[in-house]
């Protein structure tokens, strides 16, 4: 093995092994003189400390930042431009790495033992459990892999130039005036023929889901009630969290089907909501959604909101009555037409009570974050007062920490995902499973708010942490800019990379952001301050 050594250090292992020894072949006689020669030699040679190598790059890049009264210098590199506030280190220290405010991590969620007792009664009644099971399973994984449907123009677009395209293919032209009426006649029927099935085989079908029947409910209970219910108490969770004072005393559920949001809003505001109104066109999930509240019977009583449970088929369009609770979870994917979502919206956020919230919760692939971007930037048009002005009718409370245009938008629609995750518990399996979703939470206030009035402060965690020697945490910030900061114990401190080795999907990253116009050579784009080029290149994060 090939050992580099100093000059110093060579020339003393030369004279050891050239001193006069029966065993001059080999160097293990000499082992203890030669190790204490190169430590005193190592010892009292002159090698630059790492705090040193660490102050000269600071020295390179350093930037002034205000931390409360005092002065604090930073690596203005996008990568390394924040630090650990001095008043948040104090709050760490006493709460622990893994409790400060930012955290989000909620522990697998389980239904309620009520809830629990009823799904199972029903269940033991309609008898043939392993068939039930093996048709739930089946509905789950149909209703997880769906993909939007295009837009009509666009559906039209692709039919014209599918046609021209097998026209351009036919050897005989139908139209020409030598063709017999008879050929004439069968080469149009081919045409459609091959149209229809260059159709079938390139444009996604897409069906809405039917739920009319007492057996398909039943199948969408034991499908999707754990994974809607654990997904609503997540982010029910943010919300209380990002707004401590929020209490809804009235919600309306857009799409309830077997009532997930009424259990959720109950276990994370226990006794606070009085009314609750249900809309679904499905008259048969609004009975398994009766039955699940009375305990697995129709004819017990309700345990709670006797009088004040409500149940319709179709949503006001006029959004005279406010609530100051509106969910919409896993709905707007049912309603085809980008027209008819954005109106739906509009209704819905008419509906919101000054001071009220409301709440968008969709599937965590490609075609539900896409539904959640599309509702947030139609809304987030709508908020502003007018163009010139920076106040707004309503603010958003998560995911995103900043009030701006999406910077996903900037990037291909494939890369424009943001989710967050929850473990739950079902009964049939032994471990938990994970739900991905992605949401949005907006609030309407009681009064005007302007752009600085914003709740979150500290970067939100986009994409699960990289754990390593120096863990990379990539974060939508303040400013509105996808940014991926890199902790390192060198230049943040060893609480700030603990901090950043515990934060999970979904936290805030608990720091103090250099604003982007101080940046020290960034070389980035303007709106994704990544420093992985080969990601920035593909549009990804």
């Amino acid at each position: 093995m090939e050992i580099i050594m100093r000059k110093s250090h060579t020339r003393l292992l030369s004279s050891l092994l050239r001193k006069s020894c029966m065993c001059h072949q080999s160097v293990g006689c000499y082992k203890s003189t030669l190790v204490q020669a190169l430590n005193k030699a190592s010892a009292s040679a002159p090698s630059p400390s790492h705090s040193t190598k660490t102050a000269k790059v600071l020295d390179e890049f350093a930037v002034a930042m205000k931390d409360g009264d005092k002065e604090v210098n930073v690596d203005g590199r996008p990568t390394f431009a924040y630090f650990l506030s001095e008043a948040t280190t104090k709050l760490i220290s006493e709460v622990g790495v893994g409790k400060h405010p930012g955290r989000r991590k909620l522990a697998t969620i389980s239904l309620p033992d009520e809830l629990m007792s009823a799904r199972r009664s029903i269940i033991q009644a309609a008898g043939q459990s392993k068939d039930l099971h093996e048709e739930a399973l089946k509905l789950k994984r149909k209703i997880r892999e769906r993909l939007l449907p295009l837009d009509f123009r666009v559906q039209e677009e692709k039919r014209k130039e599918f046609l021209r395209e097998i026209v351009s293919q036919e050897s005989v032209c139908p139209e020409d005036e030598a063709v017999l009426e008879e050929d004439r006649k069968a080469l149009f029927e081919g045409r459609k023929k091959r149209l229809e099935e260059k159709i079938r085989n390139e444009i996604y079908n897409y069906q809405p889901l039917d739920f009319s029947t007492p057996e398909s409910a039943l199948l969408y209970m034991m499908a999707r009630l754990t994974p809607d219910f654990a997904a609503l108490m997540k982010v029910f969770h943010q919300l209380r969290c990002a707004l401590p004072t929020f209490m809804p005393t009235t919600m309306l559920d857009f799409g309830s089907g077997v009532g997930s949001a009424t259990w959720a809003v109950d276990q994370t505001w226990p006794k606070s909501c009085k009314e609750v109104v249900n809309v679904d066109p499905s008259n048969a999930m609004h009975e398994l959604h009766d039955v699940l509240l009375r305990g697995g019977l129709a004819s017990l009583p309700l345990p709670r909101r006797k009088n004040s449970t409500s149940f319709r088929h179709f949503l006001p369009l006029t959004g005279s009555l406010k609530h100051d609770l509106v969910v919409c979870s896993r709905t707007l994917f049912e309603i085809g037409s980008r027209d008819m979502r954005l109106r739906t919206l509009d209704i819905l956020w008419k509906t919101v009570m000054p001071g009220g919230c409301l709440v968008l919760v969709e599937g965590g692939r490609a075609s539900g974050c896409h539904l959640t971007l599309e509702a947030r930037d139609f809304l987030m048009q709508g908020l502003k007062v007018d163009t010139s002005s920076s106040r707004l009718r309503g603010r958003i409370i998560a995911p995103c920490p900043h009030q701006n245009a999406c910077p996903l938008l900037a990037k291909q629609p494939k890369y424009r995902i943001c989710t967050d995750s929850q473990l739950y518990q079902e009964v049939e399996y032994p471990d938990p499973l994970l739900e991905v979703f992605s949401y949005l939470i907006v609030q309407k206030p009681k009064e005007l708010e302007t752009r600085e009035d914003t709740l979150i402060t500290w970067p939100r965690i986009i994409q699960p942490v990289i754990k390593s020697d120096s863990v990379i945490v990539r974060v939508c910030n303040k400013f509105g800019h996808l940014q991926e900061l890199c902790a390192s114990k060198g230049k943040h401190g060893t609480l700030c990379r603990q901090v950043a080795r515990k934060s999970t999907l979904g936290d805030l990253y608990p720091v103090e952001l250099l604003p982007p116009s101080q940046h020290i050579n960034p070389g980035y784009n303007a709106i994704d301050l990544c420093h992985n080029k080969k990601a920035r290149d593909d549009d990804k994060f």
